[in-house]
């Protein structure tokens, strides 16, 4: 009975072919194309087949969902521990042979998310197979996590993995940080108030050559150096973008300490600041739509305005304040000038130490490329400031104001731009390049204030205080002046 079931099965199968056959060779004599494009379509859903139904796939949660696309993707914060779910799409009937089933998990990058802790068990009520791993979470960056679970006796019957991101959570202490920055600074930009001089901003603008230069060098030399230094020493797009970004920039608060440091012109580096930051309002998008878009291949950048009108605003009311102290308190503004270099040194340690530990995480993604990258931008632009000021016949403090101010970037701007504009963790990750140039930046400046200070002291402490003293008592003779003739 089986051979005549056998052999009856065998006669059909051979008429079908026949039958096949026959009509392909009246087809192709009709048209040859016809026949090629119908064996390609029965291939493409075989190929279909095998990959749709003959490959079970896997579902996870937690997940997240991309901007702009449907891919899932796990997401953790950095240094989190993760128990992550997975199941079957589709019903199992074991058979007695494969009752039992064992799973494997693997990570891509072990030092972004490391996984173990993996198992997996068949659920007889649904009929699918159920099961978890632990995912701990040690590195921003990208990696993929693979599950494999084996049908006894050791058959790998479902191969599959999914993208995982490792984002960085803002801390306690970053909050903290900021606000005491925040606060710190607009202290500090009461004090260099209390210290300008109208007369000299106002005769400044009259005669701009130090803002011109300025400028020029801000948004003409630091962006096209920091886009030729992203594209020969970075490799990586998100870095190349955190670099461009960085350059593009307006002047930092810290250009203002340093000024005073290094005995440059506080009266032009005020005005170079405001300046500067009003002008990043048309700079910035011009440079990041034009040049910037090869850096941003799937996002548009989205400059932070908010942000840099609300550093406008920090600048021009403790300014203002400082200011009306002038007027109406004029021997503490001598205190306040007096407290101004010792309180800019407490400033800028400060940043230094507190801001190093705060990002303490970033420098884990730090490479040497990175860090000289970060140098050749910032030391450069201080050399082409300082030389850019001379060659236009600045004095000496104002040169030094012209090289703080070019060199020295908002890296709030930079930070906030990237955080807002690439998807998580590439922002993230790229914050690392204006980190490591605010902490690079601080080098030669420090060692150009060692000089400066030893030639000072050479020159003999008792000159510097009488200097002091001298601008002290003109002040307030200025200052009396002013109120009797108003009196009058």
């Amino acid at each position: 009975m089986m051979s005549a079931e056998r052999t009856g099965k065998c006669f059909n199968k051979c008429v079908t072919q026949c039958v096949a056959v026959l009509y392909i060779k009246s087809v192709f004599k009709m048209c040859p194309m016809v026949p090629i494009s119908l064996l390609a379509a029965i291939l493409f859903a075989l190929i279909e087949y095998a990959s749709g139904e003959g490959s079970p796939k896997l579902f996870f949660y937690p997940t997240v969902r991309t901007k702009g696309s449907n891919e899932e993707r796990i997401q953790l914060y950095n240094g989190q521990i993760l128990h992550v779910s997975f199941w079957t799409n589709e019903t199992i009937r074991p058979s007695a042979s494969s009752t039992s089933y064992d799973c494997k998990v693997t990570s891509f990058s072990p030092s972004t998310a490391n996984v173990d802790d993996c198992h997996v068990e068949y659920d007889s009520g649904n009929q699918r197979l159920n099961g978890s791993f632990r995912a701990s979470a040690d590195l921003l960056g990208h990696t993929d996590i693979k599950v494999i679970i084996f049908a006894s006796p050791n058959q790998t019957y479902i191969n599959d993995k999914i993208h995982t991101i490792v984002v960085q959570k803002q801390s306690v202490a970053q909050h903290i940080f900021l606000g005491s920055i925040i606060l710190l600074v607009s202290l500090n930009y009461i004090n260099m108030g209390c210290a300008l001089d109208m007369n000299v901003i106002k005769e400044t603008l009259r005669k701009p050559i130090g803002p011109v230069v300025g400028l020029t060098t801000q948004y003409g030399v630091m962006p096209s150096l920091s886009y030729l230094t992203a594209v020969y020493l970075l490799s990586q797009p998100y870095l190349q973008l955190g670099l461009f970004t960085f350059g593009c920039s307006p002047g930092g608060g810290a250009s203002n300490m340093w000024t005073v440091l290094l005995g440059g012109n506080l009266n032009l580096s005020i005005t170079m600041t405001f300046l500067s930051t009003v002008a990043s309002l048309g700079f910035m998008p011009l440079w990041l739509f034009t040049v910037g878009k090869m850096f941003f291949n799937e996002t548009a950048p989205r400059i932070p305005f908010r942000n840099i009108l609300t550093g406008l605003v920090g600048i021009v009311i403790p300014v203002g304040v400082g200011l009306i102290m002038q007027r109406v308190c004029p021997k503490g503004t001598v205190f306040c000038k007096k407290i101004l270099t010792p309180f800019s040194i407490t400033m800028i340690v400060f940043i230094v130490i507190f801001g190093t530990w705060v990002n303490l995480y970033m420098f884990r993604l730090l490479t040497w490329e990175i860090t000289l990258a970060a140098m050749v931008n910032v030391w450069t632009g201080f050399l082409i400031g300082l030389i850019a000021a001379r060659v236009s016949g600045l004095s000496w403090p104002d040169a030094v104001t012209v090289m703080v101010e070019t060199g020295i970037q908002n890296t709030g701007v930079s930070i906030v731009l990237l955080g807002v504009s690439l998807p998580k963790p590439d922002g993230d990750m790229s914050a690392i390049i204006p980190v490591t140039a605010s902490v690079v930046t601080p080098i030669p400046l420090t060692v150009l204030w060692i000089v400066l200070k030893i030639l000072r002291c050479l020159k003999g402490p008792a000159h510097k205080e009488a200097a002091h003293d001298k601008e002290d008592v003109r002040f307030l003779s200025a200052h009396n002046n002013e109120k009797s003739s108003y009196s009058g």
